[in-house]
């Protein structure tokens, strides 16, 4: 289930999902990648650095994108 306004790639970088997204934060620290020295690796450099498949990295991060936007939606 790809969502049309999550940009989340293979080739985005950790930094630019995290600055993005920041809702993302608690999956990189999940998967023990890297936010810091390493944030500029693409998602796929970091998913294959970390042993989690891209897929599922991807799916996490659309889900806790979408999550942010639809609570962000609730007053």
């Amino acid at each position: 289930m790809s969502s049309p306004f999550v940009h989340v790639t293979a080739t985005s970088t950790v930094d630019d999902v995290l600055r993005r997204y920041p809702s993302t934060t608690p999956i990189f620290n999940l998967l023990g990648m890297d936010t810091c020295c390493k944030a500029k690796l693409t998602l796929r450099e970091a998913a294959e650095q970390a042993g989690t498949d891209l897929a599922v990295l991807l799916s996490m991060l659309e889900a806790a994108v979408c999550a942010s936007f639809a609570g962000a939606g609730r007053n």
